[in-house]
């Protein structure tokens, strides 16, 4: 198994946003430890690329919907989180956003099984 482990606080409190490029990836864990207030999850296919030109990326990608990730302790799916927790997604779209506050801590763990 393949990982990688992204601390995205920094970031993510700064702009109140992050988004990831979940290409290539079987699923990820996030982690948010005490945020100030919810966080939601949201999903898009949407690179906004502009074609023959690129194939957009995370920054770039628009019309963000919310996405489901599942609540680990309690099983529960979830589209936003006013607690600590790790929430896991099985990656269907291309692209993962965290948005609306600040955090403690917010690392995000990308697997794919090989």
């Amino acid at each position: 198994m393949l990982n990688n482990l992204i601390d995205a606080t920094t970031e993510f409190n700064a702009n109140g946003v992050y988004n990831i490029d979940m290409q290539g990836w079987d699923y990820a864990v996030v982690n948010i430890i005490t945020p100030a207030a919810a966080v939601s999850f949201n999903a898009t296919n949407d690179a906004n690329s502009k074609t023959g030109i690129g194939d957009g990326n995370a920054r770039t990608a628009i019309n963000w919907q919310p996405v489901s990730l599942t609540n680990i302790a309690t099983g529960t799916g979830v589209t936003s989180t006013a607690v600590t927790g790790n929430f896991k997604l099985n990656v269907g779209a291309r692209f993962l956003q965290l948005s609306g506050t600040t955090a403690v801590k917010v690392l995000i763990n990308l697997s794919q099984i090989q």
